[in-house]
């Protein structure tokens, strides 16, 4: 049995240029702080304290988490991102080794610190005490006393560590339904006001009374575009707004009173004012392909993060992303020198690197205070982290999602960041203890007291309507029974029951329903975690992508598995598939995309599920895209990859047949094609009565010619989608709700 990594010892550890401290739960690379979750440190001290012996993956889960029951990919998680923090790469596990089929080894050796340096702290306040009894003069006392503090001062700057927090208090700021989400809300300065963004507009909410009034939205929106606030100028009185339209992203500036808004910048998606009032920082770039609502619009492909005047004048870029790069939130440090922002980078078109990082005005090297990486498995609802701010005191707070099961709740945690140099001097500390809550949209008081958050309760359906012969979809009834994220992706061949992926016992698994029946039936795929599902031409097979765990992100598998019963088989032993589909009761192959070597190309490749064998078709630019193979297995329909917004039909070699315009509709998302191959089922963001403005979903039947018919809509959630059955008779849609509020904690 390992060594408990709970065992205090008055000891450290050394291995290249790492030292452990058991005590403090420490990591420093050459001296600076190495940030590490608790569970990940202790991870760390087994194999040092094992090391050049494999610690087998049973020993180390009983010994980190010995009184509760985990997954292994939880372990996997952990060692990936230690990985991270020790420096390796993918291919050069230089520390810690994978002994297959076993567990884990720590290639170095360690050697404990001598004795005499444990104490050398211990032994300068010593001789300080010392020289103070045998020191006379008043001018040696007090060189003496300063030289106690700053030895303590070093000592504290580097071992800083925060008492226990007292008990959190967690207020209700706003109340909106579900039908009415508030869009984004941010805490006055002074803590005294909440302003947020409805359906209504932005309103102004004094806390401690309720009472409210509505600020004036720009005469130019329409009443289904965007408009909230974005952030306060530190004076409290003015707000700078953000409005998306179909067009356009447009930063505003509102008098907080009231009064006609004015534009600073188009093309603007204001993040933060810094201290003084005098800079705005903000990101500009281009919409995330239409596929998400007014909230996850706010995330931008090949996005930059600039900074101007507090009028708008002298804008220049302080970053840059890329077509697979993206910027989330972006905060001022207390003393205007630095900023801290959110990096959201594609990997291998499966997963997202989430990084928190600061750099100075200048766009220098950045340090890292939180990285995780998100795989594409728990949906595109899981994929956009929460949310983080920079406290007066020094510390950054961020919000980090709970694992499974309970991958719903997040709960704060904080670091303290060195102010001159924007480097960590302390360990990540868990500071809440919260559950229901999902917490985005962080904002804060000047000092640091008063923390506002969203939290937002998503949950996802599978309805299945009968298909007229008219187009339209008749009588849509829920079928799936729980309040949780409810995806439909195939039927079974006898257009009996619906194949959809739950949630709905705290992790994403694989069921099917049938249509005259109440509760689902799971269907077994595994160990390791099923992404999307397709049958094969008979609808004998189930097939499916196992997601990487966080230690072998390059080891995505596709299996299949039969419907009826039995054990999983590998078709490939390693895929980067972003999506494929099989044809209907036919002769022709299944396509499979797939991410090139160097991620500069989607690969789209016919397979057989069978034999495990597949030939390149052809190549596109690796663009985020949708596509659909029709039910004969001849043509590809897809979305995103005409820069028009256009859909594309090609033909199995890469040609383009056609290329289908949407007319009012400009946002093709989600795609499918009807049993019948001359329509298309396409879902948009925007509603029916407002096909033009960011709010909602809705699913069209369109026509190779560019005829459109909506045929579902829905006000929650960040997409919808529709399957037709292999019989043509019925359509399986995914419909959401979403509901949002703001919440204010104190005492943190």
């Amino acid at each position: 049995m390992c060594a408990s990594p709970n065992q205090r010892v008055k000891e450290l550890y050394e291995f290249g240029p790492f030292r452990v401290d058991p005590e403090k739960e420490t990591l420093l690379r050459s001296g600076e702080p190495v940030p590490l979750t608790p569970k990940t440190f202790q991870i760390l001290l087994v194999l040092v304290r094992n090391h050049q012996v494999v610690v087998t993956k049973d020993d180390l889960m009983k010994t980190v988490w010995p009184d509760t029951f985990v997954e292994e990919a939880n372990l996997s998680r952990n060692i990936f991102m230690l990985r991270k923090a020790l420096g390796e790469s993918p291919q050069d596990h230089r520390y810690i080794v994978t002994v297959p089929g076993r567990g884990y080894r720590l290639a170095e050796n360690v050697h404990l610190v001598p004795e005499h340096e444990l104490s050398i702290v211990a032994a300068s306040h010593s001789k300080v005490e010392v020289q103070v009894k045998e020191t006379k003069g008043w001018g040696w006392t007090l060189a003496v006393i300063l030289a106690v503090i700053a030895i303590s001062a070093g000592v504290w700057e580097v071992l800083r560590v925060r008492p226990v927090s007292r008990q959190v208090r967690v207020q209700q700021l706003t109340t909106n339904s579900a039908e009415d989400p508030i869009w984004h809300a941010v805490i006055s300065p002074d803590g005294k006001y909440a302003a947020y963004g409805d359906l209504a507009g932005i309103q102004v909410r004094l806390i401690a009374t309720g009472e409210s009034h509505l600020l004036p939205r720009p005469t130019v929106l329409s009443a289904g575009d965007a408009w909230y606030p974005a952030a306060w100028f530190p004076d409290g009185t003015r707000i700078l707004a953000t409005s998306i339209t179909p067009t356009a992203n447009t930063a505003w500036t509102v008098a907080a009173i009231g009064g006609a808004p004015a534009i600073l910048r188009e093309n603007a998606l204001v993040q933060s004012v810094s201290p003084d009032g005098s800079l705005i920082a903000f990101i500009t770039g281009n919409h995330m392909n239409g596929a998400e609502n007014s909230v996850n619009r706010r995330l931008l492909w090949n996005s930059e993060i600039w900074i101007m005047g507090a009028d708008g004048e002298n804008p220049r870029k302080v970053l840059s992303g890329d077509n697979l790069t993206y910027f989330g939130s972006v905060r001022w440090s207390p003393d205007g020198k630095h900023i801290g922002y959110q990096r959201f980078h594609l990997a291998n078109q499966d997963s997202v690197d989430y990084t928190i990082e600061i750099c100075d005005l200048n766009g220098g090297t950045p340090s890292v205070v939180f990285s995780k990486r998100h795989y594409r498995g728990p949906s595109l609802d899981h994929i956009f982290p929460e949310d983080f701010c920079w406290l007066a005191d020094g510390r950054i707070v961020y919000a980090v999602r709970e694992a499974s099961p309970n991958s719903r709740d997040s709960n704060l945690w904080e670091v303290f960041v060195n102010a001159e140099t924007g480097k960590l001097r302390s360990q990540p500390r868990k500071i809440t203890n919260l559950a229901g809550f999902h917490m985005e949209g962080l904002s804060n008081t000047a000092d640091g007291t008063r923390l506002l958050f969203e939290t937002s309760t998503d949950q996802s359906y599978v309805y299945v309507g009968r298909l007229a012969t008219n187009g339209k979809l008749e009588n849509p009834q829920q079928l799936t029974p729980d309040e949780r994220y409810n995806t439909p992706l195939a039927w079974t061949g006898d257009s009996k029951s619906v194949i959809f992926r739950s949630d709905r016992t705290g992790s994403f698994l694989i069921y099917k329903q049938a249509l005259d029946e109440k509760a689902p039936e799971l269907v077994p795929t595994g160990s390791g975690i099923p992404d999307f599902v397709r049958v094969n031409q008979d609808g004998t097979w189930l097939i499916y992508p196992v997601l990487p765990n966080a230690d072998s992100a390059d080891q995505t598998r596709l299996m299949r598995v039969p419907l009826a019963g039995g054990p999983p088989q590998v078709i490939f032993e390693r895929t980067t598939a972003q999506n494929f589909n099989c044809p209907h009761r036919s002769a022709s192959p299944c396509v499979i995309s797939e991410s090139s070597f160097d991620g500069k190309e989607n690969v789209f490749s016919s397979f057989d599920p069978a034999s495990g064998t597949r030939h390149e078709l052809f190549r596109i630019a690796p663009n985020p895209i949708n596509w659909a193979l029709s039910r004969d297995g001849s043509r590809i329909a897809i979305t995103g990859n005409d820069p028009e917004g256009r859909i594309e039909i090609r033909a199995l070699t890469g040609q383009v047949e056609t290329r289908i315009k949407m007319k009012h509709w400009p946002n093709p998302f989600a795609i499918d094609w009807a049993v019948d191959g001359k329509t298309l089922f396409v879902s948009h963001s925007g509603l029916m009565d407002s096909p033009s403005g960011p709010i909602g979903t809705t699913l069209l039947r369109v026509d190779l010619k560019g005829h459109v018919q909506p045929i579902w809509e829905t006000r929650g959630g960040r997409y919808t989608w529709g399957i037709a059955s292999p019989d043509g008779k019925y359509l399986a849609v995914r419909g959401a709700t979403t509901g949002r509020n703001a919440w204010m904690i104190t005492n943190f």
